[in-house]
């Protein structure tokens, strides 16, 4: 049976991993399938990534709410107070830690690691923000900070960039982010 692992920020400003049991329940769908299944949640999208033998990803934060989940190879997912979690085909990432250190991920084994990336959310803002528009006022609040602290970086990191897609990109990404906080 595949693994769950759901990686958050703590108030202790470090990344925290938890193996969660699914919330499998009996369904059966109009077409006939039936069995157990999870309730069914918004995505934004999905994409399919190929991390080589090696890969190591150093300390960061999920960039959204979203799941990884490995279909093929291996990776270690390490959190701030050194646990390490060893995740392989089937095995699902809940990447829900937005602030803080964030985690390290790296790619076990001498094969490559096929993943596929699901951000969850019901809308392109939501997608982004990493929590529902429906969120609390200190939620919000919590995600504002956050998101100016972010916006700011980048911002140091597009006027230090040289490469013209590179700035382009950042740009992009500055452009979503001071969307997000005019909404918020």
């Amino acid at each position: 049976m595949a693994k769950i692992f759901r990686v958050y920020s703590g108030a202790d400003g470090k990344s925290h991993i938890a193996e969660e049991p699914m919330d499998l329940k009996p369904f059966t769908d109009v077409e006939g399938s039936y069995g157990e299944g999870t309730p069914m949640q918004s995505a934004a999208g999905i994409a399919f990534r190929v991390f080589p033998p090696g890969y190591v990803l150093a300390w960061h934060c999920a960039p959204r709410r979203q799941y990884s989940i490995t279909l093929s190879g291996a990776a270690e997912i390490e959190v701030g107070d050194g646990t390490i979690a060893r995740v392989g085909p089937s095995d699902i990432v809940l990447a829900e830690d937005l602030t803080g250190q964030g985690h390290v991920t790296r790619v076990v084994g001498n094969e490559p690691r096929l993943s596929a990336i699901v951000p969850l959310g019901n809308s392109k803002a939501e997608a982004h923000a990493g929590i529902p528009l429906t969120a609390s006022l200190d939620e919000r609040a919590a995600l504002k900070e956050s998101l100016e602290l972010y916006l700011a970086d980048l911002r140091r990191e597009t006027a230090a960039t040289d490469a013209h897609a590179m700035q382009h990109s950042l740009a992009r990404r500055q452009e979503v982010l001071e969307a997000i906080l005019r909404r918020l």
